[in-house]
């Protein structure tokens, strides 16, 4: 069973390889229980195999980690700093509330 399902990956044009790998990472840092680490980790596994995939599941896989956090970052930057305030997160805001907040 392992070595079907090994055998159909590594027969995969290597674009939906990495697109498969690059989702996988991207919806990890969206949402964490997601198991991408178990996927980043059966593509190693094929790069293995293979011995031509390494760079492609290296940069597909890190690409999709940095856009899920850059995708988080944007949102960070949308949000109204007295969001923070009012869910009581003060030490997160810059500036005379954080002051207050450690005092």
């Amino acid at each position: 069973m392992l070595d079907s399902i090994t055998n159909y990956f590594t027969s995969l044009s290597a674009g939906w390889f990495y697109l498969a790998l690059f989702v996988s990472s991207y919806i990890e840092n969206i949402f964490p229980p997601v198991p991408g680490d178990t996927v980043t980790v059966f593509a190693a596994y094929i790069a293995g195999r293979s011995q031509e995939r390494f760079l492609g599941v290296f940069l597909a896989s890190t690409m999709g980690s940095v856009a899920g956090f850059m995708t988080y970052y944007w949102i960070g930057l949308q949000v109204d700093p007295d969001f923070f305030i009012r869910k009581n997160f003060r030490f997160l805001v810059e500036g005379e509330s954080r002051q207050t907040c450690s005092a």
